[in-house]
């Protein structure tokens, strides 16, 4: 996993990235955290965090998939609320889901909003050529 950038409302964050996590210091009592991560899911073979199988991309989070996504305080007793943005080419992806209600949808994108607090282990994406029922 290769960190991108990690910010605290909007502002670079002053952190420490170890072996054993990312370190925020001196964060305030409550803040909206963004980090970008680059990770490659194509060419994981363990089927946890976010994977390529058969073409399609899915994730297996439980029970500790998630930190092979994104830096996060992986225990169940976190809960956040999570929005999230797929971008794909419709023609290889054309199903694009995760938690929640989509909330805007567009030729090359979609966007989850799930408004339930939950831990990491149940968030879900699934992004390729499904069949509907």
């Amino acid at each position: 996993m290769e960190l991108i950038s990690i910010e605290i409302d909007g502002l670079s964050a002053n952190y420490e990235l170890k072996d054993d996590g990312l370190f925020l210091l001196n964060p305030p009592d409550n803040f909206i955290l963004d980090v970008q991560v680059r990770i490659h899911p194509e060419s994981k073979t363990d089927l946890n965090g976010l994977y390529q199988s058969s073409g399609n991309f899915c994730t297996q989070c439980e029970a500790m998939g998630f930190r092979q996504i994104t830096y996060y305080l992986d225990r169940p007793d976190v809960l956040s609320v999570f929005t999230t943005t797929i971008n794909a080419n419709r023609a290889n992806y054309p199903v694009l889901l995760s938690n929640g209600n989509l909330v805007n949808e567009t030729s090359t994108q979609a966007i989850w909003h799930d408004p339930a607090p939950k831990p990491c282990y149940l968030f879900a994406l699934v992004a390729g050529k499904l069949d509907y029922l």
